[in-house]
């Protein structure tokens, strides 16, 4: 029994230590080949793996094990189209493939017709998991302030001074330049579409309050860059993501 005893713990350990090197691979520049396919109507509204209901127009994707959040390029090998996209769901279960898009990324690399293409996925930011703040399961649960007392939804940002500040409204320090996303003269209209912009990988968000003629505005940034020329192609993204009219802005100090 001991021989046979001893071979089950050697495997068991070569196991443990392949898994823990599958999930080391998970890096900044992490890189695999392999299928892609999509999914789109039938599954619009559904909840994802993640919690989140799947919107088949942002740019998100499923991959059987790369972590929730996660931010990853995904190019056609074929036609060289790349799309940017955000893991939130648990797929594809179809032997050979490693990733699903969502409708809305497989129009942008323009694989809509074939159903398949051969990809290259390029990890660009790797995600926290289930417990990642920015998207979160439980919409009902309120953030917290630098002190760690909640902040009412409701106060938001409304009856403060110009300035910078977080979607919540919270003061958030901002330098450089940032592209701004859209501007709105209600607090709640303001916080509806960050919260869309969340779930489509925009999370680095800053709400830039001004009054002009008496009346106040939301201006919701995305992003803080010293020098606005790094931006460039992060607002080609932007705009790709459904974002026609944004454009780079300087930050207030």
């Amino acid at each position: 029994m001991k021989p046979y005893f001893l071979i089950t713990s050697f495997v068991l350990l070569l196991f443990n230590m392949s898994f823990a090197d599958i999930k080391a691979d998970y890096h900044l520049g992490y890189k695999e080949n392999g299928q892609a396919s999509y999914y789109g109507k039938q599954f619009h509204g559904r909840l994802t793996a993640n919690g989140e209901k799947y919107n088949m127009y942002a740019l998100t994707a499923a991959h059987k094990t790369i972590p929730f959040n996660s931010l990853i390029r995904v190019r056609d090998l074929e036609t060289g189209q790349s799309v940017i996209v955000r893991v939130n769901d648990r797929g594809p279960f179809v032997k050979g493939r490693v990733l699903d898009l969502s409708l809305g990324a497989a129009r942008e690399i323009g694989m809509i017709q074939k159903g398949v293409a051969n990809i290259e996925i390029e990890v660009l930011r790797v995600g926290i998991g289930d417990e990642d703040p920015v998207v979160s399961a439980k919409p009902e649960s309120k953030p917290k302030t630098q002190q760690g007392k909640a902040v009412n939804a409701k106060e938001k940002t409304s009856n403060k001074k110009d300035g910078t500040y977080s979607i919540w409204g919270t003061e958030k320090k901002a330098k450089g330049f940032g592209i701004q996303l859209n501007s709105f003269t209600s607090s709640k209209q303001m916080l509806t579409s960050a919260k869309k912009a969340r779930a489509q990988g925009l999370e680095d968000l800053y709400v830039q309050l001004v009054t002009m003629n008496g009346k106040q505005y939301y201006r919701l940034l995305y992003k803080a860059e010293s020098n606005n020329k790094h931006l460039q192609k992060e607002l080609r993204q932007v705009k790709k993501a459904g974002y026609k009219n944004a454009f780079i802005r300087e930050h207030k100090a």
